[in-house]
């Protein structure tokens, strides 16, 4: 909700490493990464891709309580290629995420 605030890269990794050792509760519930794109002293977006068992992403909100400073979308079921493609790349890729560079990644798993 707040990527016009983030411009320094090294102060925006320490969020979302942040971010990852508070959610540490729910380890066994959820896998995904977190991703800095775009450029450094420009426009840097954090962007997260999660599974999560069950249909809610309340237990995260429940025990992290940054959870909710984001904006939080469930992919439509059944799962379109396009959205598979888009998993991919942020789950596994290191190249350029959505025409961005990617900046750092940290995967929670």
């Amino acid at each position: 909700k707040h990527n016009e605030e983030h411009k320094v890269l090294f102060m925006t990794s320490n969020l979302i490493a942040g971010f990852i050792q508070r959610t540490e509760e729910i380890r066994k519930w959820l896998f995904g990464t977190k991703t800095i794109r775009g450029v450094e002293g420009g426009e840097m977006k954090v962007t997260s891709y999660f599974l999560i068992r069950g249909d809610s992403i309340q237990p995260l909100i429940d025990c992290n309580d940054d959870a909710e400073q984001y904006t939080w979308t469930k992919v439509p079921l059944p799962v379109s290629e396009a959205d598979k493609k888009t998993l991919y790349d942020y789950w596994c890729s290191e190249g350029p995420l959505d025409g961005e560079p990617c900046l750092d990644s940290r995967i929670y798993k």
